[in-house]
C-alpha cells in the first residue's frame, strides 16, 4: 500500500481531509507543511495497517521529514480511482511513543511475555519513578515501562535506558536542575 500511496504523490493525485489540514495546522509541535509530509511519505514506513476501513482500506505510516521531525501519517488509499487520501497528520508525542510506536502496542506484544524472576506472564505498562543516585543523590524520575504485577520486577527497552542514562549524565553536569522533595535519613549506628 505504501508504495501506491507514494505514487499518488509523484502524480499529484492526493486528497487530504479537513481534518488532516486543520492538523497540519494547529500541530502541538508547530505547523506541518504539506512538502514535511511529502517526506515523511517518501522515506517512511507503515507500522499499522486498517484494512478493513471503509471506505478505503488505509495505514499508518511514520516517517522522517529532511530536518529529522517525526511525523505520523494515516493515509487511505482508493484502488479504483488510484488516489490517497490523507486522513490526518501529527507529529507524535515523544511521551506516548517508543520509537514512533505506542507504548501500549509494545505492551500488547509483550503479553506472552513470562517475568524471569517470578515466571508471571502479567507483565503491564505502568508509569513509576526511576531512582538514579548521583552522588549521594537520588533522583526520581517518572517514566513508563513494563512491570509484573505480581513481583514488580521491571523491563526497559533499549531507548529508555538510554532516555535515563542522558538525564543522569545531564544532571552529574548541571544541565537540568532538580529540587529538594524531601530527606532520606538512616539510623546512626553508635
Amino acid at each position: 500500500m505504501l508504495d501506491q500511496i507514494r505514487n499518488c504523490f509523484h502524480k499529484d493525485k492526493v486528497l487530504y481531509s479537513k481534518h488532516a489540514k486543520t492538523e497540519m495546522e494547529a500541530d502541538e509541535f508547530g505547523v506541518m507543511r504539506e512538502n514535511e509530509v511529502y517526506e515523511a511519505i517518501s522515506n517512511g514506513k507503515i507500522i499499522n495497517k486498517y484494512l478493513d476501513d471503509q471506505p478505503y482500506p488505509s495505514c499508518l505510516i511514520y516517517g522522517r521529514t529532511t530536518k529529522n521531525r517525526p511525523i505520523h501519517i494515516v493515509s487511505a488509499y482508493s484502488e479504483e480511482d488510484n488516489i490517497a487520501i490523507i486522513v490526518t497528520v501529527y507529529e507524535p508525542d515523544p511521551g506516548k511513543w517508543i520509537d514512533f510506536v505506542p507504548k501500549e502496542w509494545l505492551c500488547q506484544k509483550e503479553k506472552n511475555l513470562k517475568c524471569i524472576i517470578c515466571k508471571s506472564d502479567d507483565i503491564v505498562l505502568k508509569k513509576v519513578d526511576e531512582e538514579i543516585k548521583v552522588e549521594n543523590d537520588i533522583i526520581l524520575i517518572p517514566i513508563e515501562v513494563s512491570v509484573c504485577n505480581n513481583c514488580g520486577e521491571r523491563y526497559y527497552d533499549r531507548k529508555t535506558i538510554q532516555q535515563l542514562e542522558k538525564i543522569k549524565e545531564k544532571i552529574e553536569n548541571k544541565e537540568i536542575a532538580v529540587e529538594d522533595v524531601g530527606k532520606v535519613l538512616r539510623p546512626r549506628v553508635a
